[in-house]
């Protein structure tokens, strides 16, 4: 069993409502993965401050339709 599972489970048994995934398109194994074992998964849109190196500095993403992506699992 993937730690990832293990983990998912864990966070759930302690209390919280759903899982919360960082990675955009690296994840979506991961997120079909968890939402096929009826793991609510979560993810925000907009602000990526874990990215601010690479995207050259702070900044929101997604307001405008052409800026969006949509990951369907």
């Amino acid at each position: 069993m993937p730690c990832f599972w293990r983990n998912a489970g864990g966070f759930l048994q302690r209390g919280s409502d759903a899982v919360k995934l960082k990675g955009g398109a690296k994840r979506v194994e991961m997120a079909r993965a968890l939402v096929d074992s009826e793991i609510p998964v979560t993810n925000r849109l907009g602000l990526t401050p874990q990215s601010v190196n690479v995207m050259g500095g702070s900044k929101v993403q997604g307001r405008k339709a052409d800026e969006n992506q949509t990951t369907e699992c």
